[in-house]
């Protein structure tokens, strides 16, 4: 990796950092982000090891379906730690396509249709938490992951 790869993941955590603050996106947001990213890292490593070993391999689909779930973080991370699926024209074609269609929708949140679109969403997570969980830890984790940043 190079020092363009860890600016990468940097200016990442500073925009979830600052739109949280703003509050343009929960907190739920950067959860999934990391939660996404971590299990797309290991298995890109997963599916690195079994490449290695000529082993049972996770497909693309599965693959580029973590990156669009918001994983594609940790599949750039891994992708360039271990040199894995870097080479590999259509793959790559596809996954910067996950990307940029996370990029845009994320910009979309930070538009006034998309922002009041996000927060009903968010709205309606929230009822349902309360409604399935009732009031005890699991329901305050839940809701504190929904809530946006009070701004002045």
């Amino acid at each position: 990796m190079d020092i363009y790869d860890y600016i990468v993941i940097l200016l990442i955590a500073i925009f979830f950092t600052i739109s949280y603050s703003l509050g343009f996106t929960p907190l739920l947001l950067p959860i999934i982000f990391v939660l996404s990213s971590t299990l797309a890292f290991f298995i890109n490593i997963k599916d690195k090891r079994a490449a290695e070993k000529g082993e049972w391999r996770t497909p693309e689909s599965t693959l580029h379906l973590i990156s669009l779930l918001c994983g594609w973080p940790g599949a750039f991370l891994a992708q360039k730690v271990f040199r894995h699926k870097t080479r590999k024209v259509s793959f790559q074609i596809t996954f910067w396509v996950t990307v940029l269609a996370n990029i845009s929708l994320i910009a979309w949140f930070h538009t006034p249709v998309g922002s009041s679109t996000l927060h009903a969403y968010v709205r309606q997570l929230s009822n349902i938490v309360v409604s399935s969980f009732g009031q005890n830890e699991v329901s305050e984790v839940l809701l504190f992951c929904l809530q946006y940043k009070a701004t002045t």
